[in-house]
């Protein structure tokens, strides 16, 4: 935004402030001939790449944390920055185009080869750019010398070998659907502005050329696409929270196509479908509504409906629990995948257990009242060797055994994608959360429509 960037045949990477013209900084010198360049969107990393054979990853906060990729086999052509941040790409002479994982370490995560190598002074450049959508990227692989996508991620501008500029627009005709043709040599770096219908262009001559209003595009429409969300795909939800863009023709084409699964909702206890909700018009159009109580139905993790009698009441990473209904009793069999940990066991169920959790240190079995019966509670400890291995309590009459609201948390590194934290919020049944952040020490805190 204020700063420009160059790297030349003196082998030097040089900043110049843009608000003064006259002052520049040294940023590395390299052993080669620097060839291509790419700034990180949030302005943080500059990646070099010379005629060597590795790529230099610049930190311009500190100074200290610089490293390289070191994996084509001739020099570097082109590089490009995903919009997050977490991929980089680069292309080389030796024909092939890499991915690199920016997060995690210095080894190609991918490697696509794209034409037989070429030497250094070829015109065959092989450059690349990421859609700002952060969805894919293009590979320029015949007479292609740089791509550039407009802002909006609709259209595309490509410079020939020779002095042509095209422009096409996406997902629409194969061929340009405009050639600009330039007299002044060779087109050698192509640019468009950050929120106007402009692109800019330099020439083999040292020139530097403005072309505006490039494509015909509707009046007051945005020239730019929305920022990628970098929390995007990072937790397991499968429904989209609307983002309030649908209204937008041009970032319509771009955003997420998940099919909302409000309609595959099964209900564990009675295996049944519960009926899609109708999405109101506030919705549609992105607007913030205030959430309804409205509790899920109970349900029992891991647990099933019955079918022939037989039930499971638990299952998990750890084992199993099933009840077999024998009219006026039932068994209850407790299985553990690992049999060498642990060892399984069986017992007569007088009380038709209805709800059980299966633990790493006991199992828990629990009961509605019927018949007359209070709803009961019973505990099972593993541990033979325990002086109370067994514990069981009546509730009051009046009281049953129902489950709670079982909210969990989780903290993610957002650079990474990694969980470093997660747990259960202590939330009563007839409360909801209603902000949910880190305070100014940076604990994880929460605060719920109770006050609390």
């Amino acid at each position: 935004k204020d700063r420009i960037f160059t790297g030349s045949s003196d082998c030097v990477v040089r900043k110049y402030d843009i608000a003064n013209p006259e002052s520049q900084a040294l940023i590395i010198r390299c052993d080669l001939q620097v060839r291509c360049l790419a700034l990180s969107h949030d302005e943080r990393f500059l990646a070099v790449g010379t005629e060597g054979m590795d790529i230099a990853i610049i930190d311009l906060e500190e100074a200290e944390n610089c490293w390289s990729f070191k994996g084509h086999k001739k020099a570097v052509n082109s590089l490009s920055f995903d919009p997050l941040g977490q991929f980089l790409l680069s292309s080389s002479c030796d024909g092939t185009v890499i991915v690199w994982d920016f997060k995690k370490d210095a080894s190609p995560a991918e490697i696509i080869k794209i034409i037989e190598p070429t030497t250094t002074d070829s015109k065959m450049r092989i450059p690349v750019a990421w859609h700002p959508s952060n969805e894919f990227f293009v590979i320029g692989k015949d007479k292609g010398r740089c791509l550039a996508w407009s802002p909006n991620g609709k259209f595309l501008a490509a410079s020939s070998t020779g002095s042509d500029l095209w422009i096409w627009q996406y997902k629409e005709k194969e061929n340009p659907m405009f050639i600009h043709k330039h007299n002044n040599g060779g087109i050698t770096g192509v640019a468009w502005a950050l929120n106007a219908n402009r692109l800019v262009f330099t020439d083999t001559l040292g020139e530097l050329s403005r072309w505006d209003d490039v494509v015909n595009i509707e009046k007051g429409s945005p020239f730019n696409l929305p920022k990628p969300d970098p929390l995007d795909g990072l937790f397991d939800d499968a429904a989209v929270e609307d983002q309030g863009i649908e209204d937008n023709e041009m970032a319509q084409d771009y955003a997420s196509g998940d099919e909302s699964l409000d309609d595959f909702i099964v209900e564990d206890e009675t295996g049944t479908y519960l009926e899609k909700k109708p999405v109101s018009g506030a919705q549609k159009s992105g607007l913030k509504t205030k959430a309804i109580k409205e509790l899920h139905p109970r349900f029992q993790s891991g647990s099933t409906s019955t079918r022939d009698d037989r039930r499971y009441l638990a299952f998990n990473l750890l084992g199993l629990i099933t009840s077999v209904n024998h009219g006026t009793h039932a068994t209850i069999s407790v299985e553990f995948h690992d049999k060498v940990a642990y060892r399984g066991f069986h017992f007569l169920d007088n009380f038709h257990y209805s709800m059980a959790c299966l633990g790493m240190t006991g199992t828990l079995f629990a009961a509605v009242a019927s018949d007359g019966n209070p709803s009961t509670v019973f505990y099972k400890t593993y541990d033979s060797w325990a002086t109370k291995s067994e514990w069981q309590v009546y509730l009051p009459e009046g009281e049953d055994v129902t489950g709670s609201q079982n909210l969990g948390y989780s903290i993610y590194n957002v650079e990474t994608g990694q969980r470093i934290q997660q747990g259960t919020m202590p939330v009563p049944d007839d409360t909801f959360i209603t902000w949910l952040g880190f305070s100014e020490g940076g604990i994880p805190a929460f605060y719920d429509d109770k006050g609390v």
